[in-house]
């Protein structure tokens, strides 16, 4: 059942849910009404911006910037959507989608989309990025939080996520690239894969849509020879080690110190000229009475088996010479 917001003093909305975040960190959902019964938050408040209408963001001299640079970047990768017929002309739906190691596919997927559609994708990102929040503000972006994630839902808009993180990122990065298109959603401490975005829709209620993309070619959009050459000195599986084997706090200090090493060297990354394609599959509907880990194994499922339809089946290394012919 979806959830309801309800009337405050003075006719504004709020949202009566708010999750608990202590387990999501290792992949494990709580449980609906546990997350309903916890502090009453205002999202619409904290976070006004981006429950605004697509039509105002777009109105943005900001956004208007974004897009038009988007614009010319897309050109330069003959960029192009197929599948775009999958996503609702109106009502709420989660398109979630598969990390790169440099991102650089992500403002140019949702840009053509908008083109596409005239919808403006509000798209969830690391809580790290709250230090770029007031120009991600500007494109729709919000620090991801289930209860705006949810509210959003209700309201009506398209919610974008990319629930594998920067596990996924670095799982793509390693061996060279030979599992760059590879869905990777295990969290990096407990192993579990996350659930946390089939929990969000699941509370969206039965019906909701979401949807699977991913850029083909988009691995090869960029090269950089750092991540290259971590990899093959392979200090990233030493990295990982030490990580793992440090007490919890000093391993968490370890893994942002990759996170925002990995943020700095991505921006030196090589602009290739070769062909990027997105590509959204078919939506993977809610199911009355589904749980959050049953869902997300079918979110899994159908991500791998569009990758696999465009590139061919057991194709996930990353692989310029194709790039270049498309």
């Amino acid at each position: 059942m979806p959830l309801m917001p309800r009337a405050a003093a003075g006719g504004s909305r709020v949202a009566t849910c708010h999750f608990e975040h202590q387990n999501w960190r290792d992949g494990v959902a709580p449980p609906p009404d546990k997350a309903m019964a916890n502090v009453k938050v205002d999202v619409a408040e904290r976070h006004s911006y981006v429950f605004e209408s697509d039509d105002k963001i777009k109105r943005r001299w900001a956004y208007r910037a974004g897009m038009a640079l988007c614009a010319i970047l897309g050109r330069f990768y003959n960029f192009s959507i197929m599948g775009i017929h999958n996503v609702p002309r109106r009502g709420p739906a989660v398109i979630y989608g598969m990390h790169t190691t440099h991102n650089i596919d992500v403002p140019i997927f949702l840009a053509q989309g908008c083109r596409d559609t005239s919808r403006v994708v509000r798209a969830l990102l690391h809580k790290t990025s709250y230090m770029f929040g007031h120009v991600t503000k500007l494109f729709g972006g919000v620090v991801g939080s289930r209860d705006v994630a949810v509210r959003l839902l209700q309201e009506g808009h398209l919610v974008g996520v990319i629930p594998g993180g920067l596990e996924e990122t670095f799982h793509h990065m390693s061996g060279l690239g030979s599992r760059a298109y590879e869905v990777h959603w295990d969290s990096f401490w407990s192993g579990k894969p996350r659930a946390g975005v089939a929990a969000v829709a699941i509370a969206g209620g039965p019906g909701v849509k979401v949807l699977p993309c991913f850029v083909d070619g988009g691995e090869e959009m960029r090269w950089n020879p750092f991540f290259d050459a971590w990899t093959l000195l392979r200090l990233d599986r030493a990295w990982g080690a030490l990580v793992r084997a440090a007490p919890r706090p000093l391993g968490d200090a370890l893994l942002y110190v990759a996170l925002f090493s990995w943020l700095g060297l991505s921006l030196l990354s090589v602009p290739v000229p070769g062909r990027a394609t997105g590509h959204i599959g078919r939506p993977v509907e809610v199911r009355e009475g589904e749980t959050e880990e049953e869902l997300s194994l079918r979110m899994r499922a159908e991500m791998q088996r569009l990758v696999w339809e465009v590139r061919g089946e057991g194709a996930v290394a990353r692989d310029y010479a194709r790039a270049l012919r498309l």
